[in-house]
């Protein structure tokens, strides 16, 4: 009985997976399912970032805003973000940069990270105040529950260092620009002088942004750019890198016709026979390559081309190409214009190069070239005619070729060569060259001369756009974005505020006319507690601005106030006056803190500071409760004169410039504190600064009502070899004190 049970169980079951089987899909009961690992996968933690600027100042990114989102994030059980400065080691390997000139070429800038608390989904985090010149990694890394690590990473282009400039003035300013330069190509050939990038490749990226940032950042709105035919290098470099940059929208460019390399030339020589169609066809494939870029530079809304040595031609006959293009002859040199019938073939006429080896001329070149432009002018004004003088810091092309009388170059000649092209322009001036290294005409920055014709070139352009005279001098001022003009002047002094765009409680300290900046200055306290930055200066998640007022806007004086808080920890407020005299610029700054809640890391220093960037003096110097106090800033030290006190009106200063651009000297000068102030020099690799400390830097806990007080004076002087000034200085500003803490503004 018990095996025919056994039978009639196994085939009911049978027939009943039948049936099963038979049904639709959908009427099949469903399977329970089974954890996977795959499910699992999903509760873990996911980063994504993402960047965007939100402070840009003439096309220069200073600040910006990373945005972390965490799917899974209860699962995270820290989280950090990093802004991490890219470097560049192979200019040094491959293109033989010295290591001396790394940090001139790409600034000096540390790792930025800051902690998150983690748990939220989606945190943002504000980077501030970018040195730029380079581009940056965003790192954002954690650990989730199971202890594996998380990292996710991305990188921005190129951010500027210096400000577009080049938009700013009243007249186009415009540079020879070679694309031809490769490890294989074109250095091999000679040069006098050696790039401060080293022997570089003209398509590596970060040489094109280097190029613009530098061109644009110090008034040169385009390039002209040679050109050696469809499909060769130099055509290749311009098509597939150069205008593919993320620089490219910030300048202009316009081809530099190479006629001696691409037409016959015969008994010195070109004539349309033979010549004609190559030339057609050319300018055919330039109006269908390049003359449709937005970028490209257009006069009387047509593309411009500049033919290379032009007064060689023959004749020029363009047919219906002619009207398309607004073309620059290469015409002027030492004929009289008069006698020059092929003026009429172009819509302006420029010299690429004065140069000559007749010696009467170069004995007394730079009036000789005044001279003859003034025929040149004359003529082409008379006729209708465009005239672009040109400029050039000197000639000498003997590492390439014998036979030519070298121009010398110097600083002062390219600025009286600028001198002669713009009293001479009536349409735009170019500039003779920027890397053309085989005749040494170029003015970019160099191993022998640095940065000195850009400077020379800024300064130049600076000087006509606000119509200075050298017996002024200007200084501007910043508080994040927010610009303040001082200007000293012998009959009066004048002090101009202009209108903000963003707050931050920082500001710059710069003698424009005086070279170098002498110091990035921080307004707000700065709170260190140990092993990591309790506020991580203005960078921090959680810092943000409550108000900002303007007190006074023009006059003898100028004066704003911010407040500002971090979390719910505490809020700074900070009150600037700002005026200056005949020979100093003074900013008394009256700054406080209130603790709103017990801060649970134990805090070691409140302090201001006036940051400067590392090895730009010599010596810092202290006026402290026991005497003069000298230090020594070569190298890197470290901290150090804290274990000293400062008295009212007690000091610290920087002193004895390492380099001859700078001519400026800050003094910070202790006006009251709430407790015993400490001067503080900080000798670290990325920075030099000179600080006023409280705390003694004495480790303890902040509880809710604390409160810290510090006024202090900056003070900038032109006297920047010795300290003997500060004391006769602050004599001058205590007055000025007194009456802005009676409340009287003057």
């Amino acid at each position: 009985m018990r095996a025919y049970q056994k039978a009639v169980l196994i085939t009911a079951v049978i027939i009943i997976v039948i049936v099963i089987m038979k049904l639709p899909e959908a009427l099949r009961p469903s399977e329970v399912p089974k954890p996977t690992a795959q499910s699992n996968i999903s509760q873990n933690p996911e980063i994504s970032l993402s960047w965007e600027p939100i402070r840009i100042v003439n096309d220069k990114i200073y600040d910006i805003r990373v945005e972390i989102k965490v799917k899974n994030a209860n699962q995270l059980k820290w989280l950090k973000i990093k802004l991490i400065p890219v470097e560049y080691d192979y200019f040094i390997s491959s293109y033989g940069m010295r290591q001396e000139d790394y940090s001139a070429v790409f600034p000096n800038e540390s790792i930025r990270s800051v902690d998150l608390q983690p748990g939220r989904e989606e945190i943002s985090v504000n980077f501030t105040n970018l040195a730029g010149g380079r581009e940056y990694i965003i790192s954002a890394e954690g650990e989730d529950s199971a202890g594996r690590i998380l990292k996710e990473e991305i990188k921005t282009p190129y951010i500027r260092q210096y400000e577009n400039v080049a938009k700013q003035d009243n007249i186009l300013v415009g540079a020879y620009y070679y694309p031809w330069y490769s490890p294989s190509k074109h250095w091999q050939e000679g040069h006098m002088n050696t790039p401060l990038l080293g022997l570089y490749d003209s398509r590596d990226p970060i040489v094109i942004s280097k190029h613009i940032d530098w061109a644009t950042g110090h008034g040169i709105d385009f390039f002209i750019i040679s050109w050696w035919g469809p499909g060769s290098f130099e055509d290749l470099t311009i098509k597939e890198h150069f205008l593919k940059n993320p620089l490219i929208p910030n300048i202009k460019f316009a081809i530099l016709y190479e006629s001696v390399g691409r037409l016959k030339v015969e008994n010195g020589e070109i004539s349309m026979e033979g010549n004609r169609q190559i030339l057609l066809n050319d300018l055919s494939y330039l109006m269908e390559t390049y003359f449709n870029s937005p970028y490209y530079l257009k006069i009387n809304n047509k593309p411009a081309v500049v033919i290379y040595l032009s007064r060689i031609f023959r004749d020029l006959s363009l047919g219906d190409l002619r009207d398309k293009v607004y073309l620059i002859g290469d015409l002027v040199y030492w004929q009289d214009p008069r006698s020059e019938s092929r003026i009429a073939d172009y819509d302006a006429v420029t010299s690429y190069n004065m140069h000559t080896s007749v010696q009467d001329i170069l004995n007394n070149f730079e009036y000789n070239v005044d001279k003859k432009y003034d025929e040149w002018l004359n003529l082409c004004s008379k006729i209708g005619k465009g005239f672009i003088p040109s400029a050039l810091p000197g000639f000498d092309d003997r590492a390439v070729r014998k036979g030519n009388i070298p121009l010398p170059r110097s600083p002062e000649r390219f600025k009286r060569q600028l001198e002669i092209a713009r009293s001479h322009a009536n349409l735009m001036m170019v500039i003779t060259t920027f890397n053309e290294w085989h005749e040494n005409t170029q003015i970019e920055p160099s191993r022998e001369e640095g940065m000195r014709y850009l400077q020379e070139l800024s300064s130049y352009l600076g000087l006509q756009r606000e119509a200075l005279t050298e017996k002024r001098d200007l200084y501007l001022f910043k508080a994040g974005a927010t610009h303040y003009e001082v200007r000293l002047l012998p009959e009066n002094i004048r002090l101009i505020y202009l209108e903000p765009d963003m707050w931050q409680g920082n500001s710059d300290v710069y003698p424009l006319a005086g070279g170098r900046r002498v110091g990035h200055h921080w307004s707000q306290f700065l709170m260190l507690s140990p092993g990591k930055w309790l506020t991580d200066r203005v960078e921090s998640e959680g810092e943000f601005l409550i108000d900002f007022k303007v007190l006074k806007s023009s006059g003898k004086l100028v004066a704003y106030s911010g407040k500002w808080g971090f979390r719910d920890y505490f809020v700074t407020t900070a009150v600037h006056y700002i005026w200056a005299d005949d020979e100093f610029l003074y900013r008394y700054v009256k700054t406080n803190l209130t603790v709103l809640r017990d801060i649970p890391d134990p805090v070691g220093a409140i302090w201001v500071e006036l940051m400067n960037d590392p090895d730009y003096y010599a010596t810092a110097v202290s006026k402290t409760e026991k005497g003069l106090i000298t230090y020594d800033m070569h190298g890197v030290t470290g901290h150090a004169l804290k274990e000293y006190t400062l008295g009212i009106y007690g000091w610290i200063a920087l002193i004895n410039p390492l380099s001859s651009d700078v001519r400026g000297s800050p003094a910070l000068i202790l006006v009251r504190s709430s407790q015993k102030a400490h001067p503080t020099v900080c000798n670290c690799p990325n920075v030099d600064n000179i600080e006023i400390h409280m705390l003694g830097d004495e480790i303890r806990m902040l509880k809710k009502g604390d409160y810290f007080e510090l006024h202090y004076l900056l003070i900038v002087s032109n006297k920047p070899n010795s300290y003997s000034w500060i004391d006769e200085a602050i004599k001058r500003a205590i007055p000025m004190i007194e009456l802005i803490d009676k409340g009287e503004l003057p």
